[in-house]
This record gives C-alpha cells, structure tokens and sequence, in this order.
C-alpha cells in the first residue's frame, strides 16, 4: 500500500489519543514513578556537585539503577502490547515495532552499542580540530547501522500494514527518533565539555532525561494505543474517545 500519511492524519490521530481517558490513565500510573526517578537523579547531580555522594543507583544513566530497570520495564511493556497488538491486527508494522523495542530493551541492558563504539575506537582515526572521540564515533556508527536495518524493516511492514497501524507506528517511530537524538547529540557535546563541573552534569541529565522521557511518552502512547485496540475489538468501532 501506499504509506504516504499527511502530517494532518498524524497530528489529528495524535490530537485524539492524547483526549482519551486511557492517555490519561496511564500518565497516572506512569508519571509518578517518573517524577520520583527525576528528583533522585537532580539530587545524585548536586550532590556531584557539592561533594555530598549519594547512591549511584539514582543516577538515571547508571546501569541497574533504579532509572534504567524503569526504563527497562517500559521498553519492555511497549514490546509486549505491540507483540499482542501485531496478533490482533495482523500488521506487520507491529511486529517490527516490538522487535524494536525488544532490541532496545537488551542494549539499555547490556550495553551494546557502548561495547561497540569501544571496539571500533582503535580503528577511527582522530579528526583534526573535531575533540570526539573514536568510541563516540564508534558508537554512533553501530546505532546508525541498526537503525539502518530497522528503517529497511520498518518500511517494508509499513507498505504491508493497514491505515491505523502505519499511523501509530509512525507516531512511536517519531519518539524513538527524538530519543536518538538527545543521545546522540548529548554524547557529542559532552566531547566538548571538561570532565567535572556545571557544564557537564546539566549536559548529562539533558540527555538521560530526554531519553528516558521519550521511553516514557512510548510507553504511555502505546498503552493509550493498546486500549483502543482492546476496545475495537469488543465493540468493532472506531478509536475511543473515552
């Protein structure tokens, strides 16, 4: 099919999951936590600051740390409702969108594109006058490479799917995007700062709070998403509204 989507349908489906109550259910359950992991992660960064240590689990970016399992369990969630999702409705773009998030679930976890960008290091050269270093060259190479192979799949599934489907995923695809963004961006900035200071620790909650609240905001509009479908499918109509 045709996968041209006018950016109007895309704000307009936006506009109408964002007024159901289901939007609003799952920022009441999501939201709190949230806020909780961003006041101990402000707190872990003054404390930085300040030479009052506190427990490096607080940190948002911190592996294992009280952050990056909520992180966890959110990527997760969208891969099970996309998962349940695909089965419902048959769209491929689904099934692309959960693996999507099944791989983003084990590389939070297990680091890969870290371990990835330290590989590929020895083997990119320094660029005169640029201060990034090869691993974030590295790193930057193997995510470009998987968010590659993810386009390639997310294309052919988008032209295999139905209208709904290809507009939901288009819609999560568009955080997951900004997600990447704050990461990448963050990560080449930092090149440029000292490693102690203001600077350093504000540049370090942008990006770890700018990716964790683009996870956050796929969660809830998958969950906001999931409803409808779950309606749909007891009462054959249209998106709901309530």
């Amino acid at each position: 099919m045709d996968i041209k989507i006018p950016i109007k349908t895309l704000l307009g489906t936006l506009c109408q999951l964002v007024r159901s109550r289901a939007f609003v259910t799952a920022c009441a359950v999501m939201l709190p936590y949230a806020g909780v992991i961003f006041g101990l992660d402000i707190a872990y960064h003054y404390g930085k600051l300040t030479g009052a240590a506190l427990p490096v689990q607080f940190c948002l970016s911190v592996d294992r740390g009280l952050g990056e399992w909520y992180e966890y369990a959110l990527t997760s969630a969208v891969a099970i409702m996309m998962l349940i999702m695909a089965l419902w409705e048959g769209a491929a773009a689904y099934y692309a969108t959960s693996a999507l998030f099944v791989w983003l679930t084990l590389d939070n976890s297990i680091e890969f594109h870290e371990r990835a960008g330290e590989f590929l290091a020895p083997y990119i050269p320094n660029i005169p006058g640029v201060p990034v270093d090869g691993a974030h060259i590295g790193e930057f190479l193997a995510m470009s490479a998987v968010a590659g192979l993810w386009l390639i799949c997310l294309f052919f599934s988008l032209r295999a799917s139905r209208g709904k489907a290809v507009v939901n995923v288009l819609i999560l695809a568009g955080f997951v995007a900004v997600g990447a963004g704050f990461g990448i961006f963050d990560d080449f900035i930092n090149s440029w700062l000292a490693e102690t200071g203001l600077a350093e620790q504000v540049s370090d909650f942008v990006e770890d709070g700018g990716e964790h609240l683009a996870i956050l905001a796929c969660a809830i509009m998958a969950a906001t998403m999931f409803d409808s479908a779950w309606r749909n499918r007891k009462t054959g109509g249209g998106l709901a509204s309530s």
